[in-house]
């Protein structure tokens, strides 16, 4: 009897890919012959991190399924329970021909499992290790199937995040189907969506955002899916290296080379494909599933394709653009003089060189051209180039911009540019350095002034008067790390953190806000300080103290029950006051938009919320739990008085949730109104303070 089945549970940490099939269990316990789920498990398939799979048959239904069983080591921390059950409500979710189907999920004499379809066939890894890159057209219609699916999922709210060969199962009738589930993240906003806050996923195939911990949606798979057509068309992964940080470091700041660099059999279309899908922001990449299955669709009709169209009118755009720069452009305009023509045509080039250049055409090697490359590259090369020389001479500061550019001329065109490009690039750089000294030199200055003082607030504050875009060399990592030294002394001076001027994505809908530099408490006003004002002032200390005193071992914890004046007058005692609501919620998001303090998924551990502390804790509990900038409990613990009004006279918004409240109410965006008298004793509303730093 052969053992083609559903592959094995692929579930990979960061460690490595793991193909499991037919590998020992770790705890030496092997199920074959036992009666699981009503299913009698035959041989066993394979194991990973979370699960082992065995063929089994159903003994009801004389069915022949997959069972995967939770591997014992995982059974004894919930919220690898909570994951394996993540995984099968996930699939369980979605219907669709493409998607290995769930049939049932539970647990029985301390087991935890999932029965799922049997499929006979082999992975796509299989086959890749055995054949090779494939044909083009079929590399597309696997591709094309995936998409299908992962569209479906998509619709669901329910991103896979472990897209890659050895989940993706070819069937014995040339059917495609994705499998393991087993990283799924519901985009609901519930906290089922992922209860494991590391970071998740095989790392030769996972996206930037998953690397480097930004928000994740429904792109991380699309680029995913371009590493693995990237594989199934030249046979080879994208990126590899010594370690897997090596490859996940590359997939964060390097370009791959060209699919049709690779593998010139590859089709232009195609290699413009992958290039979007794999695009480093997620922006930039297909917006859907759905419109990537429109491109393939058209590439295995013989059409053009949206992504080939949408080129060539950049393309035209950018000349048309320089043709008029050249006609209205000053004989010598000025260094710094930016027109709106060389914006716009700056723009063009970033679209440019976010997809392949070279167009379709035989090999020219009686021309010189490397094997692959057309015979009008040549001049299509010289165009980016002129584009590249004329943006770096009126704007020598957008250098990410001049340095991608001038990094895709090096890798798209054969020589003599890759040489030229790194000429150009070189000095470009050098330029940029002089420059960017001396647009920081006056800051520099200032700041050391304000140090020789003894004003270190001051000092901090000028350094970030540096404009940012002249701080991406040298220059920047001197005022980066001026500035975090000065930000640890305030700190340590103040108890208070220093929280940059600039603009953030505030409330849930993200818009931008921005707001002068500030500072805020790093805790909680605690029992003990509040204790010390109430006796300098003899203002009434909080109700809920007997006798006037806070209980001796609670002297760390945040003090409650005090009204907003008590707050206010609290603040004004300590020279401080009270932060605005968005002050608040800057110092708890960051600048990168997260819904909670430690970024985008809600992690128990990490917040006393739901009750589940049974009460008010110490204003340093939870130190991993803190903020981008260093603030400890901005989620759950005590409500927090801010001093924005609310909807009406008398009213005030509180932030930052309590010990009892649900994840969704401890986002850093989440707050309500909240009467000023505190009116309601049981509520446990405390507060914080900030302060003004010019």
């Amino acid at each position: 009897m052969e053992k083609d089945a559903l592959a094995a549970d692929h579930t990979s940490t960061m460690a490595a890919e793991h193909d499991g099939a037919g590998a020992p269990d770790a705890t030496g316990e092997d199920l074959v012959g036992a009666v699981l789920a009503g299913c009698r498990l035959e041989w066993k398939i394979g194991r990973g991190a979370m699960g082992t799979v065995y063929r089994a048959t159903h003994i009801a239904l004389e069915k022949t399924v997959a069972v995967k069983v939770l591997n014992p080591d995982r059974f004894a921390e919930k919220r690898h329970v909570d994951q394996f059950f993540v995984e099968a409500r996930a699939a369980a979710a979605i219907e669709d021909p493409r998607i290995v189907t769930v049939h049932d999920v539970g647990a029985e004499n301390g087991r935890t499992w999932i029965v799922m379809q049997f499929v006979e066939g082999e992975s796509l890894l299989d086959r890749l290790r055995r054949d090779g890159p494939l044909p083009a057209p079929e590399a597309m219609r696997i591709a094309l199937a995936v998409a299908e699916g992962l569209a479906t999922a998509h619709g669901k709210g329910i991103v896979h995040r472990d897209i890659k060969p050895a989940n993706v199962m070819l069937t014995r009738d040339g059917g495609v189907k994705i499998a393991d589930f087993g990283l799924a993240l519901r985009l609901s906003g519930d906290e089922e969506a992922s209860v494991d806050p590391g970071i998740m996923g095989t790392p030769a195939y996972m996206s930037p955002e998953q690397i480097d911990g930004r928000t994740v949606d429904h792109r991380a798979d699309l680029y995913s899916l371009g590493v693995t057509l990237y594989q199934m068309a030249t046979g080879e992964k994208p990126f590899v290296g010594d370690t897997p940080m090596d490859v996940l470091l590359k997939h964060v700041s390097e370009r791959p080379v060209p699919a049709r660099r690779r593998n010139p059999a590859v089709p232009e279309e195609l290699s413009r494909v992958i290039e979007k899908l794999m695009a480093k922001d997620p922006a930039q990449r297909y917006e859907s599933a759905r419109s990537l299955c429109a491109d393939l669709e058209v590439i295995l009709s013989g059409g053009r394709p949206q992504v080939v169209i949408a080129l060539e009118s950049a393309i035209q755009r950018m000349e048309a653009l320089a043709r008029a720069e050249v006609r209205t452009a000053p004989s010598r305009a000025p260094l710094y003089a930016a027109t709106a023509a060389i914006a716009a045509a700056a723009a063009v080039c970033v679209v440019l060189f976010t997809v392949a250049l070279p167009r379709s055409a035989p090999a020219a090697e009686s021309l010189g051209f490397a094997a692959g490359f057309a015979p009008d590259a040549m001049a299509e090369a010289e165009r980016a180039f002129r584009a590249v020389e004329e943006l770096a001479n009126r704007q020598p500061e957008q250098i990410l911009q001049i340095r991608e550019a001038l990094s895709a001329i090096r890798n798209r065109y054969p020589p003599p540019w890759p040489s030229r490009a790194e000429a150009h690039a070189q000095e470009c750089e050098r330029r940029y350095e002089t420059l960017s000294r001396e647009a920081a030199l006056p800051f520099l200055e200032a700041s050391a002034r304000l140090r020789r003082d003894g004003d270190d607030l001051g000092a901090l504050a000028a350094l970030w008067d540096v404009p940012g875009e002249w701080l991406l060399a040298t220059t920047g990592r001197e005022v980066t790390s001026l500035r975090e030294r000065l930000e640890s002394g305030v700190r340590k001076a103040l108890d208070m953190a220093f929280v940059p001027p600039g603009s953030f994505p505030a409330g849930p809908a993200g818009e931008k806000e921005d707001l002068p530099a500030f500072l805020i408490d790093v805790t909680e006003v605690t029992n003990a300080s509040y204790g010390k004002f109430s006796s300098a002032t003899g203002r009434p200390p909080p109700p809920h103290w007997r006798e006037g005193r806070f209980p001796e071992p609670e002297s760390d914890h945040p003090v409650i029950g005090v009204t907003f004046e008590d707050a206010t007058a609290f603040a004004q005692w300590a020279g401080k006051r009270l932060p605005t609501a968005r002050e608040w919620e800057k110092a708890a998001r960051g600048c990168d938009g997260r819904s909670w303090p430690w970024g985008e998924q809600f992690v128990p551990r990490l917040a006393n919320a739901l009750g589940l502390a049974g009460g008010i804790e110490p204003v340093t509990a939870r130190p991993e739990g803190a903020s981008p900038f260093g603030c400890l409990q901005m989620a759950g613990n005590a409500h927090e008085w801010t001093s924005t009004p609310g909807p009406v006279p008398g009213l005030r918004i509180v932030k930052g949730g309590g010990w009892r409240s649900h994840p969704a109410n401890v986002r850093t965006f989440a707050g309500h109104p909240v009467e000023e008298s505190l009116d309601d004793p049981s509520l446990a509303v405390g507060f914080r303070c900030a302060r003004d730093v010019r």
